[in-house]
């Protein structure tokens, strides 16, 4: 869904505290400042999800206002989205320890019509666990989930 002209207007505002030479883009270190003024303490992994279509923020510089709206609207457009995730994430954790283990999807899965076997879940958790711990923390799974 599209950012309404109001949205727009006050992203411009905001943007433009930033835009000290007022050509229409900021560094990109400052875009992590930016989002706090507005009220959004995202993670380094929420703003690469949100960003990897717009901009390579290992790379690029600056940011411009044009790319900016697109990472704002992929953002008012992912809120829903995100929810659903941490949704997601408390059924796989439901006792909130902050990651998925085996045993948690051992236990998880008798609630399943189909039943995986020891070698399929170890598989599962292979999948999605990046760093290698045996585990799955909750950045890990909502990567795994998005992951294309």
């Amino acid at each position: 869904m599209p950012l309404t002209s109001e949205q727009e207007k006050e992203f411009k505002e905001i943007f433009d505290l930033f835009d000290k030479s007022q050509e229409g883009k900021i560094e990109t270190k400052q875009f992590h400042p930016l989002l706090k003024k507005l009220g959004l303490d995202l993670t380094q992994l929420e703003l690469d999800i949100l960003s990897q279509e717009v901009v390579d923020f290992r790379r690029a510089t600056h940011l411009s206002f044009t790319e900016f709206l697109q990472i704002m609207e992929n953002y008012m457009n992912t809120t829903s989205s995100a929810k659903h995730l941490q949704s997601c994430i408390r059924t796989f954790d439901p006792e909130n320890h902050g990651n998925i283990s085996k045993a948690d999807l051992v236990k998880l899965q008798q609630t399943f019509t189909h039943q995986y076997t020891d070698f399929q879940i170890e598989e599962m958790i292979r999948y999605a666990d990046f760093h290698g711990k045996g585990y799955v923390d909750h950045n890990e799974f909502l990567r795994a989930l998005t992951k294309q």
